[in-house]
């Protein structure tokens, strides 16, 4: 029997910061005296005058052509010395002025969205790019219409020949942009994905929202067989595929459109912990007799936990997030408390980051960004930058999903041929609190736009 997970245990918002990328040049410093510092100073200021003064006469030549040939520089008499006019001298301090203002003025309408695009090419090409590989096309869900009475098979006038039924994709808001987040524990050849996270930047509510999901809930994709969440995944032929697939599958248990993914496999997850110096995490006296005597943390060199507040490295933090047999702080335990685990793990990071310098932040992101493998364009990671900054969102909400009241376990009372698996009872329920997190829908809101795809009697899958 599962605990409930206790949701006072991680209460409250979790803060992020958002760190401004720049480039950086460390000044001269000369030995030589005030005065020489001075001279080298000046020296420098003219020469950055010169350059730009010849940048912008090359850029006025083009447009004005040359003054020689145009006759815009006249001679006062006939001697060797060619003398511009005062006139002809104001006349290019003004073209000079005009050029520097419409520079000044693309720079303020369009500077913000260059850096966006420059910030984003640079995270694009540090992390592994895969194309997305063709998979089956997500089933359409229709809106059933009722068919009218037809006597004698005769043909029905025009009046009383139904529509179509209204096809109905997932549901998406410009306001919300999504991407889902997953491991890839890669043991013995199995590529199970057993901790996945949908992550959300909502503008609205000016929140970033972390909603993970269970391992085991049941799904069946048209075309294969029933499995569990987690076995999904090693269901394609290739990352790109099986990442399809999952993606596909959590878009038809809630109903939402996901934007793009991001994976990260359970070797790279350590590499990236010990890259910030570990993460603080606090353990039970349970937790740590179980993470020492098993081998959830691989390396038995670093069986060494001890309860309470701690700094755990990155195999022991692996160790940590995969621990299901043993309640967790509060109380919560199987993947209840594996999926809080994850989430105080995820916690334990940003606050991490928070408390790195800019420039080894730098750093860091640099290496952690090549062990992730996501199919984000330029243009998505362009457009979660923007409206991360532009809407100051610093907050973090996380919750648990299929929520309590939905689903139930089926122990080891097979379901389809699956034990141990969570079966959805009331998908309008569950949907309705994925919109009210996500997308900040009110619960009558979330309600309504959840029963579109579902008939009024939907409570399927009933022990």
């Amino acid at each position: 029997m599962r605990n409930e997970e206790d949701r006072g245990s991680f209460e409250g918002n979790e803060t992020l910061d958002r760190h401004k990328w720049m480039d950086f040049e460390e000044d001269e410093v000369l030995d030589e005296g005030d005065s020489l510092e001075e001279d080298k100073t000046s020296d420098g200021v003219d020469d950055f005058m010169n350059n730009v003064s010849e940048s912008l006469s090359s850029q006025i030549k083009k447009e004005l052509g040359d003054f020689s040939e145009t006759e815009e520089f006249e001679t006062e008499d006939l001697d060797d010395t060619v003398k511009p006019k005062k006139s002809s001298k104001k006349r290019v301090l003004i073209i000079t002025g005009c050029i520097l203002g419409s520079l000044l003025l693309i720079i303020g309408l369009f500077g913000k969205k260059i850096m966006y695009n420059l910030a984003a090419r640079f995270i694009h090409n540090q992390i592994e790019n895969v194309e997305p590989t063709p998979s089956p096309i997500p089933t359409p869900i229709l809106t059933p219409t009722p068919t009218p009475e037809i006597e004698n098979n005769e043909n029905p006038p025009d009046s009383e020949i139904s529509e179509p039924p209204e096809v109905l994709l997932p549901r998406q808001e410009d306001y919300v942009m999504t991407c889902l987040l997953f491991g890839i524990e890669e043991i013995y050849g199995a590529r199970n994905t057993d901790s996945m996270m949908l992550a959300a930047i909502n503008t609205k509510d000016k929140t970033v929202k972390l909603a993970s999901i269970m391992r085991d809930s049941y799904v069946q994709l048209p075309g294969h067989r029933p499995c569990k969440l987690n076995a999904v995944y090693a269901m394609g032929e290739d990352r790109a595929q099986g990442a399809a697939l999952l993606v596909q599958a959590i878009e038809e248990l809630y109903k939402i459109k996901i934007d793009a993914y991001a994976s990260v496999n359970f070797e790279s997850f350590e590499d990236i912990v010990d890259l910030l110096g570990g993460v603080t995490i606090e353990l039970t006296k349970t937790e740590r007799d179980y993470l020492n005597t098993t081998n959830y943390i691989s390396n038995p060199a670093n069986r060494r936990v001890v309860a309470g507040v701690q700094t755990l490295n990155g195999n022991q933090v692996v160790g940590y997030c995969r621990v299901r047999y043993v309640p967790t702080l509060g109380g919560a335990a199987d993947d209840y408390g594996r999926t809080l685990r994850q989430r105080r793990v995820l916690n334990a990071i940003f606050e991490k980051y928070k408390s790195k310098g800019f420039f080894e932040l730098i750093s860091i992101a640099n290496t952690c960004l090549s062990y992730i493998t996501s199919n984000l364009t330029v243009d998505q990671i362009s457009k979660g930058l923007e409206m991360v900054i532009e809407n100051g969102i610093t907050s973090l909400d996380s919750s648990r999903f299929p929520v309590e009241g939905t689903f139930y376990d089926c122990g080891t009372t097979p379901y389809n041929g699956l034990k141990y698996t969570l079966v959805c009872t009331n998908p309008i329920e569950n949907t309705s609190q994925m919109y009210q997190f996500i997308f900040g829908d009110t619960e009558e809101e979330a309600i309504e736009k959840s029963k579109r795809y579902y008939e009024d009697t939907a409570q399927t899958n009933e022990p």
